[in-house]
């Protein structure tokens, strides 16, 4: 390092850089005047240092979080990944201006004369915020890469997909695009489009032929019928939803701008129109799924090419729907049930004070069995009610590497398996629980819920054996009914037709109801294995539109909801359920 002192001071070191390095601060430049010289080129200095002292590169990657982090992500992060540099000069920008140095914030502006765009509202750096975000991802990554864990390899390799997963994104294998025009297929032509041998309906077709049939005009043209009586406009939706299983966004938008181009010049406004309004559906409802640096393409491509051609109609293009929107109504809610349930154990301290608050160390079978189906059902439409339909695609909730995407499925899932738990503990510890835990399961069957209805019978079906039959045969006339025709629903696998049919009346009544999302995710999965491509080399139209189906069936209990008040002591029990022994 001794070489970098003397050469400080050498007037002869190297020529004068063109333009002086961006300010520090202002108290750098108050004191560079006295102990630096602009003059001296030090960019190679870095390059020098690592090259005379190697244990220095050795010492900083070992404890500089920082410099890891920057390994892993060239190892790992896809080009796409990267933040567009006026993004990132912007961070830079508002970064500088959060730490009041805004002279090197307007060296930075002079340096990069180009548009930034600076959110007033944010009052702490997000550059110290992405940095810390990418020094815990890159821990992850070092915690769980071979030699630094110590779980088994199996296990090792499933975090480390999952995280991957969760920071990268999903593996995309998309479909092989033909380079050809679209002009160059014939709408409909027999190499590019097949039809079911059995009812003549469009089964299979290429990706341009697809474009030309969500963006035709319908009235002059004959459009034939789709596979399982599908519309066009149940495609189209269902492209929207399942496209990213077999083409890249990219790709998507690169085909829109061509079919864009082919109206503009042929003067065909109808299918300019036709284009703009399966392009707008596209935008706004896949929105969310759309790769950042594609949002960014498709920003510049309205602007450019579409704003002077739909005066007026882009300027809501990109607007968010409020997501802060409430799931519930609970103007509408019923009273509380103040009540203390039979099964009550002496001592059990259930309080209601001032009208505001439960207090007291109670279990949930000291309330009221409508109270706690209530609350049950309170809890699970929390999570139903802010699933999106993408979580179901790819069947996300069960791969490791893709469950980040289906959040509130997961959550459901893993509640049932922690419901079910519970009651058969629960009933093994004490076998008084078995009737109280009816009362609910038959409260919660009445008020439509089926997926709590069946998560907790499943913990009953779960006991088997002897104990089971015993507790079974000492229902009254009643409840033995009830607990037989359940009993009969439960086990009508692999297709659960009974439960289904419950499910379709339930939705044909005016009352709100809950499917059961075992039941549903099956049903997506099975139709889900279908392939994406054809032997031809087509897109099957059966796997964008019967998994669409099924999601739209779920899609449909956000229709008419559930409006019950939360009990907050009510909805950590239910967070926290007891499965061990001491049940507590």
């Amino acid at each position: 390092m001794s070489s970098y002192a003397s050469s400080f001071n050498e007037s002869s070191f190297t020529p004068p850089i063109e333009k002086p390095p961006l300010p520090i601060s202002s108290e750098y430049e108050m004191m560079s005047g006295y102990w630096s010289n602009l003059q001296v080129d030090r960019s190679n200095w870095h390059e020098r240092a690592m090259e005379e002292c190697p244990e220095v590169l050795q010492y900083r990657e070992r404890v500089n979080p920082i410099a890891r982090a920057s390994k892993f992500a060239n190892l790992f992060l896809p080009p796409n990944r990267l933040i567009d540099q006026e993004i990132l000069l912007s961070i830079i920008s508002q970064h500088l201006r959060t730490l009041a140095l805004v002279d090197t914030e307007s060296a930075l502006h002079e340096e990069w004369d180009g548009p930034y765009d600076i959110p007033t509202h944010l009052l702490k750096s997000q550059l110290t915020f992405l940095v810390q975000r990418g020094i815990f991802h890159a821990e992850q990554f070092w915690q769980l890469s071979p030699g630094h864990s110590t779980l088994p390899e199996k296990e090792r390799q499933k975090q480390f997909d999952a995280i991957i997963s969760q920071i990268i994104g999903p593996p995309v294998i998309p479909i092989p695009i033909s380079d050809s025009p679209i002009e160059q297929e014939t709408f409909l032509d027999e190499k590019f489009a097949e039809r079911a041998p059995d009812s003549n309906a469009l089964c299979s077709a290429s990706f341009n032929q697809l474009i030309m049939l969500l963006t035709v005009n319908k009235l002059n043209t004959q459009i034939p019928p789709l596979v399982d009586d599908n519309s066009i406009e149940d495609l189209a939706t269902a492209f929207c939803l399942t496209y990213n299983s077999f083409v890249k966004s990219i790709d998507l938008l690169s085909k829109l701008r061509e079919r864009f181009q082919m109206a503009f010049q042929n003067n065909d406004k109808v299918m300019a129109n036709l284009t703009f309004d399966f392009f707008k559906k596209w935008v706004t409802e896949s929105g969310s799924e759309i790769e950042q640096s594609t949002l960014e393409a498709i920003k510049r491509f309205v602007n450019e090419e579409l704003k002077d051609q739909f005066p007026g109609q882009t300027d809501d293009l990109f607007v968010q729907s409020d997501k802060n929107e409430s799931l519930f109504d609970f103007s509408k809610a019923p009273p509380v049930d103040l009540s203390q349930g039979k099964n009550a154990k002496k001592g059990s301290t259930v309080l209601y004070t001032d009208g505001n608050f439960w207090i007291g160390n109670f279990k949930l079978e000291d309330i009221n069995p409508i109270e706690v189906a209530r609350q049950m059902t309170f809890w699970s439409c929390s999570r139903f009610y802010a699933l999106r339909r993408t979580e179901f695609i790819d069947c996300a909730w069960d791969k490791p590497r893709l469950r980040h995407r289906a959040p509130n499925i997961v959550s459901l899932l893993n509640h049932e398996v922690m419901l079910s738990k519970w009651v058969e503990a629960s009933i093994e510890k004490d076998n008084a629980f078995f009737t109280f835990i009816l009362q609910v399961i038959k409260a919660l069957y009445e008020l439509q819920n089926y997926n709590d209805t069946y998560s907790l019978f499943s913990g009953i079906v779960t006991l088997g054996g002897a104990l089971q039959d015993t507790l079974a045969s000492n229902l009254d006339k009643k409840s033995k009914v009830f607990y037989n025709e359940l009993m009969d629903k439960y086990n009508e696998v692999p297709t659960y037709g009974k439960i289904r049919k419950d499910y379709e009346s339930a939705l044909n009544s005016d009352k709100p109801t809950l499917p059961y999302l075992r039941v549903s995710c099956s049903s997506v999965y099975a139709v889900s294995q279908i392939e994406s491509i054809t032997e031809n080399g087509l897109i099957n139209l059966y796997k964008a539109l019967r998994p669409y189906k099924f999601i739209m069936e779920v899609d449909k209990c956000k229709t008419r909801r559930y409006s019950f008040i939360p009990i907050k002591q009510i909805q950590q029990k239910l967070d926290n359920l007891p499965i061990a022994a001491n049940n507590e």
